[in-house]
């Protein structure tokens, strides 16, 4: 009884790789083949083609040199922009000036939260506050805005 030549489809594992060769040979020559000629005859061939894909990945590495910065944008392939070192910082406005005199406060009280669980809670705080108090924080953050120049 002869196998049909069939061409293995797909990847396939080491031990179906070895019975297909086996029933190649066993179809080619018609004769049983024994073990050790199998496994001779498999090693040989894997010896050989590893050569010649070796070879190929060599001429492909040299012929073709990866771009460093492959996968990066182009704004970002450019010279990084000078600092300017001249900057006036602007003035903190009203709700910034009110944060930093509560935060801390705020911290303290609830360590386990996070900055993001304390600025939600601080202008809840905020919103809740009376008028005047916001006209406080207004008022001297005008005064700050005055003192540096900066306009609003």
């Amino acid at each position: 009884m002869a196998w049909p030549a069939r061409k293995p489809q797909g990847r396939k594992s080491a031990a179906a790789v070895v019975v297909y060769i086996f029933m190649q040979i066993t179809v080619a020559s018609q004769e049983p083949a024994t073990s050790r000629a199998l496994s001779k005859r498999v090693s040989k061939n894997q010896k050989t083609t590893s050569k010649v894909k070796g070879k190929e990945h060599e001429e492909t590495t040299k012929t073709k040199l990866p771009d460093p910065l492959r996968g990066v944008r182009k704004t970002q392939k450019k010279r990084p922009r000078r600092v300017k070192f001249n900057v006036v910082n602007k003035p903190l406005p009203a709700f910034f000036l009110f944060m930093v005199q509560h935060r801390p406060r705020l911290q303290k009280r609830v360590p386990h939260w996070t900055q993001v669980m304390i600025v939600e809670k601080l202008a809840e705080m905020w919103h809740n506050q009376p008028e005047k108090r916001k006209e406080m924080y207004k008022d001297h953050a005008a005064w700050l805005r005055k003192k540096t120049g900066v306009r609003a």
